[in-house]
């Protein structure tokens, strides 16, 4: 059974709070990876005024790493996801300045 080792889950990390602004995109990629339900319901359960993005991302790790097979389906799913990513939304990185573009692109996994 394969484990991520905490160096490409850190990766993994630093490419998605690089690319997704609000926290309903960053919710909906992990949705878009195939992340189950009931583990999506560890972020549900937060005030969303409470809950940081980082957090956010932090909850959901820790979650599926107690899964049966370390979650290495969705975190595969995130790296094939991230590695094919080609989209910057002009709105977070230009309009709003939410995110700095130059950034996210050494944050890569290319």
């Amino acid at each position: 059974m394969k484990i991520f080792s905490p160096t490409l889950k850190m990766q993994l990390k630093d490419c998605i709070l690089s690319i997704f602004y609000p926290k309903k995109a960053i919710y909906s990629f992990f949705k878009d990876c195939s992340v189950p339900k009931q583990t999506l319901g560890h972020i549900e359960k937060w005030d969303e005024k409470e809950l940081y993005r980082h957090s956010m991302i932090e909850i959901l790790f820790d979650e599926l790493g107690k899964q049966p097979d370390n979650g290495t389906l969705h975190f595969n799913l995130m790296l094939e996801a991230l590695s094919e990513w080609n989209h910057f939304d002009k709105y977070w990185f230009e309009t709003q300045n939410k995110l700095d573009l130059d950034e996210a692109k050494k944050k890569f996994l290319y």
